[in-house]
């Protein structure tokens, strides 16, 4: 009977939560993910991948964001994209930038929004796809990075980054 009363009061804890902070599967900060998801019709619709711009369309969604590497190619340049949950259970994705014979550029965005397959932060609009994150850097601080095209990022070796239980950790679950 104990059992079955502290299991109830589990249950109803969670149903307070779930309707305190609402059911939607998005992972919030400062930013409103709703408001933000406003912004997609107005991002490009263009995707620079290697030396090809291609039409995102083409792009299949996934509802999934791995933690884990990420690298691309344009003109010369490597970029690599590094998601990562901080020790304040926050997420950071930190992007590189080298061109031939110069020295490395690093950025680093804090996340203030997941949903859907969707990450967004102040600078910083990004979509999982299969295969990889396509990016668009709402604010280029970065010569050689275009401020008008999404870049496609592809999961490094095809292998995302394990955490302790040896199994890929997921943007949502780290929530």
């Amino acid at each position: 009977m104990r059992y079955i009363n502290n299991l109830i009061h589990l249950i109803f804890f969670i149903i307070i939560i779930s309707i305190s902070f609402g059911c939607s599967g998005e992972i919030k900060t400062n930013v409103s993910c709703e408001s933000e998801s406003n912004l997609v019709d107005s991002l490009p619709t263009q995707v620079l991948d290697g030396t090809d711009i291609i039409d995102i369309s083409i792009f299949i969604t996934s509802s999934k964001v791995l933690e884990g590497d990420y690298q691309a190619e344009i003109g010369g340049a490597i970029l690599t994209l590094t998601t990562k949950l901080t020790s304040s259970n926050s997420w950071v994705i930190n992007r590189t930038f080298q061109e031939p014979g110069e020295k490395k550029v690093s950025r680093d965005f804090h996340l203030a929004c997941i949903s859907k397959g969707w990450i967004y932060s102040d600078s910083l609009v990004g979509k999982s796809v299969n295969g990889g994150i396509l990016i668009f850097e709402r604010k280029v601080n970065t010569e050689g990075i275009p401020d008008n095209l999404w870049i496609f990022y592809k999961l490094d070796n095809g292998k995302p980054r394990v955490n302790a239980t040896s199994k890929p950790l997921l943007f949502a679950e780290a929530f």
